[in-house]
């Protein structure tokens, strides 16, 4: 018998038997509750693996006289039922096999053992087609045939009590399948010896039985002594020792063992492939649960290329119409659902479902699992209406052809209670639980976790409902099993902790709630320590957003339910301490300790990851090419494989570090500095789902040095975005001035409410969440008219977190050096629509005349200013680049700018020229929004080196960037447009260049939120520079710089000072690394001076 990863369905499917062990892939993502989450539930069919005269294990058979004529069509008509079995064309073979039946009947009798075979054959064509009724009846003939003729102990009698067994196992009906099992084990044990192959064949149906019921410990040492009886008579490169190692290895992945599963699906892979070829359908097989493993590991863009492997070699084998086709199209778009590929899942999806109808009948069970994995899918996206009839086909399908009381049936009707429980239609999700309950009480062991999901979900409709009573016993009973089952700090645990809290604030008794979201929260923190170094970034990313819903719920508490609770505010502010930039954090963590630890290995693999990610960035921003989809998203997937391995490989090196606690991040404050942490969550509103709907909002925790946090609600969340929305409009374009009143609107709703707490602050150390990344809140206009900037400093991290990552410097590496005015080549002509281009930047090269004299080293300039010469610097102590910056939703439709205007044209009628690109032919720049998916961010933020007009070696992304080794870098200024924006998840920063700088290694950049003015960012540099060589802090010389340019009459406006800000240390530079000179301010003559124009 082999195992196989096959079709799944969500909270527990068992797909019809093939010919093998299967085990069903993770399911799709389930209906949800808030704090209860329907837990995936997976099960396991156990199916007859003998055929042939191989399954009765007989000597070699004696030669035989020809048969009659009857009988020898018989035969023939047997083997080509045979053939077409193998390819899943069961309608097709079943009148053969009826024929082949009548005509040994006829010439034989009824009570012949060939009678009994045909019989066999049969009755295993309408198990594979799910009608059990119509198999048992020929199954027990079968039986009593060779019982009667042959004798009960005869091992054909062994066969076909296996046979039955399995028609059992595949209705749930394991009870009654164990003795028979058991019954032919003992028939071969003392007819053909213990280490016989057919004994082992046996044996690994009885442990599949045992898995089928979750018995692992009982499964296991049987696979175990079945690999050792297959090893020793057939070798230990056979196929069938492969598909012992498959099963092993499919105990392991059941229990979460992924390190011990691995292995084992890699050598069975390893055997079958050279065994079989690297065709053949076993090797599908294998390369499915090999798939499955890496997408339970959310190793996403390894199980991919695997998946995909497995479909082709079963099309090419088996042919487009096979059930097994159906197996890994469904595989394939599990995959994609999980990542939230809905669009490429779902024709995935539908073609599986084809498949199953033509080939099994529109009434198997196997496809009743289609129908629920469809519609997983679209209730994912909350298409209600497209997955509810999806879901009453499915269970329509498993009543009829498994009864009313099988575990599918309650899987089934558990999702559509789920589907109902979203919509807030209790009365119809009910009793669809209260059945799926009670079957599962009578087919499943009373610990069983699926009852624990159940009670879960049950407890959090009586919740909504109001019925306080029902809903806590349910939460007690179904925490106690997982309690049980799974441990006391399990993740499931943790749902129902939730839950239960969620509870007592219905019933109003919120102080019973903060113990349980404590231990819940920690429950949390545990996971993600274990868990979060060894995944890519977009696993990452994955595992923080499934816990969005509960960090909501923990601020909500806090905020909503107990507002005067200290506890509660310290519980609330330590989660989002310990949550909020918590991958950007791990990630730089992961970054810096490979960058300590850099053996042979590691830098080849950090050598892989740098070419991908150029590869990457090439595709890209290459020309337009119909294979270009298709290239990208397998580079994409090669980037996102090597980030997973070096993440792991990490794990060997990296100490393991206390919890961040509020205290340690109070003692990393300076003196006079308040940590302002924002944070954008869902108000947790209780009573029914048409009830709790309510809008985002915002809160602010502050926290200073000495003393207890406090906090101020900021109100609703779309009030305030939109006020961004309107500053930043009027900041990204030439002065106006309705720029004072929308500044000061914003002002009102951010600054207003907090600044009483302000008094002695000289220091605002802001954390923003969402849209408020994007605001530069010294450009902020108070009620008094004046700017934020002129009143108090500020500087900006992505959580306060970071100032515990910022406390441990790292020393530089090498010089200081200044990269600008890259040869960007000559703009081409025409210009191909859609393309971007750019122009020279004078100001860049007035900018590097200011700045030489604070570097030692010589600037890279012109034709040396690629991005090879970016890749190549080891920590220099300064990086300053002058040059195009971008951020653009499409990668492919960067934006390139109007074309130069005079140094000495009027900046009352000429627009300034500007440090980024527009799409020729294309719409003027707009404000940065948020990207479908935030990862993109890193790829569409980026800037302009030497040789850009020729092509994409001249563009260096930010994802690029990110893989630079900058570490010991003390300041890297950015001195383009947009190198401060990018997409803004909440809860997470800025996805784009801000990012990738920090992942480089720098310890503080001064970046810009808006295409800035050529002329304005070359004043602002020199005075920045000169406030830093007077050892003013890094912060402090921009907030100066800023002052001087707000007091010159033509650069008043804040769209020309405000847009750098600076991210990250903001202590003064040490003279060691920036020598102090003595420097003089600009005079203020200098005010009258034309505005030089940048392109």
């Amino acid at each position: 018998m082999a195992l196989a990863l096959s079709s799944t369905r969500c909270c527990g499917r068992s797909p019809a038997a093939s010919s093998r062990v299967v085990l069903c892939t993770p399911p799709g993502i389930c209906t949800t509750k808030v704090g209860v989450v329907i837990r995936q539930l997976v099960m396991l069919v156990v199916v007859a693996g003998l055929a042939g005269d191989a399954r009765r294990g007989d000597a070699e058979p004696s030669v035989a006289p020809p048969d009659p004529p009857a009988l020898a069509e018989a035969r023939r008509l047997g083997v080509q039922v045979e053939q077409l079995e193998k390819q899943g064309k069961f309608a097709e073979a079943m009148p053969l096999a009826e024929q082949s039946l009548s005509l040994r009947e006829k010439e034989l009798g009824a009570m012949h053992p060939d009678v009994a075979a045909s019989l066999n054959s049969l009755a295993d064509i309408h198990r594979s087609l799910g009608q059990y009724a119509k198999a048992l009846p020929l199954f027990t003939r079968a039986l009593d045939i060779r019982e009667t003729v042959l004798g009960p102990r005869h091992p054909d009698v062994a066969e076909t009590l296996t046979d039955l067994a399995m028609v059992y196992l595949e209705q749930n009906a394991s009870a009654k399948a164990e003795p028979l099992l058991t019954r032919a084990l003992e028939i071969r044990e003392k007819a053909l010896g213990p280490r016989h192959l057919a004994v082992a064949y046996t044996l690994s149906n009885l442990a599949g039985l045992y898995w089928q019921r979750g018995a692992y410990a009982k499964a296991e040492p049987m696979f175990v002594r079945v690999l050792e009886i297959r090893e020793k008579a057939l070798g230990p490169m056979h196929a069938d020792v492969a598909d012992t190692l498959n099963n092993l290895g499919g105990i392991h992945l059941e229990q979460g063992a992924y390190a011990k599963a691995e292995p084992l699906f890699a050598h069975a892979l390893e055997i079958r492939e050279k065994a079989l070829g690297p065709m053949h359908p076993d090797v599908g097989y294998s390369l499915s649960n090999l798939g499955t493993l890496y997408l339970r590991q959310g190793a996403y863009a390894k199980a991919e290329p695997v998946l995909v492997r497995a479909l082709e070699i079963r099309e090419k084998a088996l042919g487009p119409m096979h059930p097994e086709v159906a197996t890994s199209l469904n595989n394939l778009a599990n995959l994609y659902n999980t990542r939230g590929a809905y669009g490429k899942a779902e024709p995935l999806y539908l073609r599986a479902l084809d498949i199953k109808e033509q080939t099994l009948g529109p009434m198997h069970p196997r496809v009743a699992a289609s129908l629920i994995n469809l519609g997983v899918l679209y209730a994912t996206q909350g298409l209600f209406d497209k997955a509810e009839p999806l879901y009453r086909r499915a269970l329509d399908i498993d009543e009829k052809s498994l009864g009313a009381m099988h575990p599918n049936v309650a899987n089934d009707l558990h999702n559509l209670a789920g589907l109902y429980l979203e919509q807030g239609a209790y009365d119809r999700a009910e009793p669809l639980y209260l059945r799926a309950l009670a079957i599962w009480e009578k087919t499943v062991e009373p610990t069983s976790p699926r009852i624990a999901t159940c009670l879960g979900n049950l407890a959090a409709l009586y919740t909504d409902q109001g019925a306080h009573g029902k809903a806590e016993s349910l939460y007690l009973r179904a925490l106690g099993i997982d309690e049980k089952v799974l441990g006391p700090a399990h993740p499931d645990v943790a749902k129902h902790l939730v839950g239960l809290a969620r509870l007592h604030r219905a019933q109003g008794v919120p102080e019973r709630a903060q113990p349980l979201l404590a231990r819940a929260v920690e429950i949390r923190e545990a996971q993600l320590r274990a868990e979060l170094a060894r995944l890519s970034e977009p696993r990452r990313r994955a595992l923080i957003t499934t816990l969005d819903t509960e960090t909501a719920s923990v601020v909500s508490f806090h905020v909503d339910a107990m507002p005067a609770s200290a506890p509660a505010l310290e519980l609330a502010l330590t989660t989002v301490l310990r949550r909020k930039g918590r991958i950007l954090d791990s990630l730089a963590e992961t970054q810096a300790t490979l960058r300590g630890h850099l053996t042979p290995t590691l830098r080849a693999r950090l050598d892989q990851l740098a070419e991908a990610r150029g590869e990457l960035s090439r595709l890209l921003y290459s020309a337009p090419d119909p294979r270009r989809a298709a290239a990208i998203a397998a580079s994409r997937a090669r980037v996102e494989a090597l980030e997973a391995a070096l993440g792991a490989a990490s794990l060997e090196f990296r100490a393991q570090s206390a919890p961040i606690t509020i205290a340690k991040v109070q003692a990393a404050l300076p003196r006079g500095a308040m940590l302002v942490e924002f944070v954008r969550y869902r108000r947790f509103a209780l009573g029914t789902v048409q009830q709790r709907a309510a809008p985002d909002r915002y809160v602010a925790y502050l926290v200073t040095r000495q003393g207890p946090p406090r906090w101020v609600a900021l109100g609703d969340a779309a009030a305030i975005d939109a006020a961004v929305d309107a500053a930043l409009a009027e900041l990204h374009v030439a002065p106006t001035t309705a720029a004072g009143v929308a500044l000061q609107a914003l002002d009102e709703l951010v600054v207003a409410p907090i600044r009483d707490r302000l008094s002695g602050v000289s220091h605002v150390i802001l954390a923003p969440d969402g849209k408020l990344n994007l605001v530069p809140f010294e450009a902020l206009v108070d009620s008094q008219g004046r700017y934020e900037v002129e009143q108090r400093l500020f500087s900006y991290v992505t959580s306060g977190r970071d100032l515990l990552r910022l406390a441990v410097p790292h020393a530089p590496r090498s010089p200081g050096v200044i990269v600008a005015s890259p040869d960007y080549g000559a703009v081409p002509s025409p210009a191909a629509p859609g393309t971007g281009s750019f122009a020279p930047l004078a100001g860049a090269a007035a900018e590097l005349d200011a700045l030489r004299r604070f570097f030692s080293t010589a600037p890279v300039i012109g034709a040396a200013a690629t991005k090879q010469a970016l890749a190549a610097l080891r920590g220099p102590a300064i990086l300053h680049v002058a040059t195009h910056g971008f951020y653009t939703r499409d990668a492919a439709a960067m934006r390139a700018r109007p074309a130069p205007v005079s140094a000495t044209a009027s900046a009352a009628s000429t627009p300034l020229s500007q440090r980024g690109l527009v799409l020729n032919g294309g719409p003027p720049p707009s404000q940065s929004q948020p990207t479908d998916d935030p990862l993109d961010g890193l790829d569409q933020a980026g800037l302009a080196m030497a040789g850009a007009n020729r092509g994409a070696d001249g563009i260096v992304t930010a994802r690029e960037i990110a893989g630079f080794d900058w570490w010991g870098t003390k300041l890297v200024v950015l001195s383009a447009c947009e190198t401060g924006v990018g997409a803004v998840p909440s809860g997470d920063g800025v996805y784009g260049l801000r990012r990738a700088v920090v992942l480089a290694g720098a310890e503080a950049q001064v970046v810009s939120l808006w295409n800035v003015s050529d002329s304005s960012a070359q004043e602002l540099m020199r005075e920045y520079y000169g406030e830093l060589a007077r050892g003013t802090g890094r912060a402090e010389a921009l907030r100066q710089a800023k002052l001087r340019l707000l007091r010159q009459p033509r650069y008043a406006h804040p769209h020309h000072w405000a847009a750098f800000i600076l991210a990250g240390d903001w202590t003064p530079l040490d003279k060691r690394v920036f020598p102090q000179r003595g420097w003089h301010a600009s005079p203020a003559a200098r005010s009258d001076r034309t505005i030089s124009s940048r392109r």
